[in-house]
């Protein structure tokens, strides 16, 4: 785990980075109240219509049933003067995104964060996904849905981001696979 403003190393339970002193609790003060989420896909900015939300419904059960361990959650808001990645974070964090009772690194949710005032996105992982999704691939997996978003086709980059997160997973399931094989056979030489 590292802070999100400095990328100083941090361990799970840090309040605040030793670096540079950035904290949840700062990012409480500067957005205030919670937004309301209630769902997996949760719209406040009324990107997406109601075909759309059913389709994202539809791969998002189908990622989470290839992956269960694995939750995504779509929020989309209109929050000006606050930015995304910073946003996304403390959104993830504060309405608990992630499942109950994960800590130590296992906590496998996402966010996938949209926000109308600035048209910007930005995808939050768990802290058990960092050692799978590094930054470079999140950048990737958000760069999939780029060109539909700057066309205002929010559904459309949606499906595309859910697409390259669910090739970016097996390809790390596959190389953890190769190597608890490689594991293997080291031991039983």
């Amino acid at each position: 785990m590292q802070c999100l403003r400095c990328r100083f190393p941090l361990d799970e339970g840090a309040a605040a980075c030793p670096d540079c002193g950035f904290s949840l609790a700062e990012l409480d003060r500067r957005f205030g109240v919670v937004p309301r989420h209630i769902q997996e896909i949760t719209d406040g900015a009324g990107l997406f219509s109601s075909r759309g939300r059913a389709r994202l419904a539809r791969k998002l059960h189908l990622l989470h049933g290839r992956f269960p361990e694995v939750r995504l959650s779509v929020f989309s808001c209109t929050a000006p003067n606050r930015p995304s990645r910073e946003y996304g974070f403390w959104v993830f964090n504060r309405c608990r995104f992630h499942q109950v009772g994960h800590r130590l690194g296992q906590c496998r949710s996402l966010l996938l964060l949209f926000n109308r005032a600035d048209e910007s996105v930005s995808l939050t992982c768990g802290y058990g996904l960092e050692s799978v999704l590094h930054e470079t691939e999140v950048a990737a997996i958000l760069e999939a849905g780029a060109a539909e978003w700057s066309r205002q086709r929010y559904e459309e980059g949606a499906l595309e981001v859910l697409e390259a997160l669910t090739v970016a997973l097996a390809t790390a399931g596959r190389k953890r696979l190769r190597g608890e094989r490689a594991a293997t056979a080291g031991r039983t030489r």
